[in-house]
């Protein structure tokens, strides 16, 4: 949970911004590569050029004291709740029902927000999820996985299991394997360090024959291939266009994207991060 909030903090100063205007912004300040939080110290022209917003100081190196709040961790905390209130035993209805209670429309985005609308329209789920939804295999699903892998230990089956009860009510087909194979990796980081063997043990509850089980399989063989780290990069970015919404906010290029910082992070924290 620290390790989840600490990623959340030190990204969303970047999010929706382009890999040059992150290595612009720090590069004017003589920070590249970024080895701490983002600093809002830098030339007003080049955070106006890059689209960092400093005024949001609670988010750079300056102004942290804690977590904001965040769609991420809310639907952490979210999970715990439903278990709290169900039990591992919880359905898409339940999900669907503390949604509708407990969080404003507001706080929802892309597929999350078209499935609240379709469940206050009566459009319950699976349904909920593929109606007019066009983000419906984008990364909302993948980034609820997280207390599903924390309540399991080193059981992924069940972690999976959990991660479809939730995800089904706004995703499909790769959305909710995203979430599988996350919760899947966290059970199974439990019981062994090897960021190969969390990767496959994840991929192992995910349909063999989708497109998310091929394209992380790819990451893992230019692992075996002794690639570098830019060439791994390099290579995701031949397939995923950074400009277009649809790519940078996918589930599997997200999905190769975690992966890639796994393996060559080689389980060193801060290098991962």
């Amino acid at each position: 949970w620290q390790g989840r909030a600490s990623g959340c903090l030190l990204g969303k100063p970047a999010e929706g911004r382009r890999s040059w205007q992150i290595r612009r912004y720090l590069e004017a300040q003589g920070r590249w590569p970024l080895d701490r939080y983002f600093s809002a110290n830098a030339p007003e022209d080049v955070a106006k050029e890059c689209g960092f917003d400093t005024g949001w100081t609670a988010l750079y190196e300056e102004g942290i004291t804690c977590m904001v709040e965040d769609d991420d961790t809310n639907y952490t905390v979210t999970g715990l709740a439903i278990v709290k209130q169900h039990g591992t035993g919880f359905t898409p209805e339940d999900v669907a029902s503390f949604w509708l209670r407990n969080i404003p429309i507001f706080h929802v985005c892309t597929a999350e927000r078209v499935a609240y609308r379709n469940l206050v329209a009566g459009i319950g789920p699976p349904d909920s999820a593929s109606f007019r939804n066009v983000y419906r295999e984008w990364i909302g699903a993948q980034i609820r996985a997280d207390f599903f892998g924390y309540v399991t230990p080193g059981n992924p089956e069940l972690a999976a299991e959990l991660a479809w009860q939730d995800a089904c009510i706004s995703h499909v087909k790769n959305g909710i394997y995203g979430e599988m194979w996350v919760a899947a990796m966290l059970a199974a980081a439990y019981v062994t360090a090897d960021p190969s063997t969390v990767i496959r043990a994840g991929l192992a509850q995910i349909p063999a024959r989708c497109r998310l089980r091929a394209s992380v399989d790819r990451v893992l063989e230019l692992r075996e291939r002794g690639v570098s780290y830019e060439e791994a990069i390099a290579d995701l970015r031949t397939r995923w266009d950074e400009t277009r919404a649809h790519d940078w906010c996918h589930t599997i290029s997200n999905a190769e994207i975690v992966a890639i910082a796994l393996l060559w992070g080689e389980g060193d924290f801060e290098r991962s991060i």
